[in-house]
């Protein structure tokens, strides 16, 4: 995967991204009492035990991510086509 390939792959995630959240920062925007934050937990912080779990998931499938693109990278530099 060449420089542009991998700035194309990054520039479309952003995009995807942007689409999906509509470009709106909420991140600590005070909401109706619903979204009230959760009492702190030494462990997971305001998060709820599924909000964690989500977290902890997504973190390993981002690992895994990662090696498949250091694995492929390997083998593409080893076969010199990048």
């Amino acid at each position: 995967m060449n420089r542009r390939e991998l700035l194309g792959v990054l520039g479309a995630t952003a995009a995807g991204l942007t689409a999906i959240t509509g470009g709106a920062a909420r991140a600590q925007e005070a909401q109706g009492p619903e979204h009230e934050r959760h009492p702190f937990h030494p462990e997971r912080g305001h998060h709820t035990e599924q909000q964690q779990e989500c977290a902890e998931t997504c973190a390993r499938c981002m690992h895994e991510c990662e090696d498949g693109f250091h694995h492929c990278l390997r083998q593409a530099r080893r076969s010199g086509k990048v």
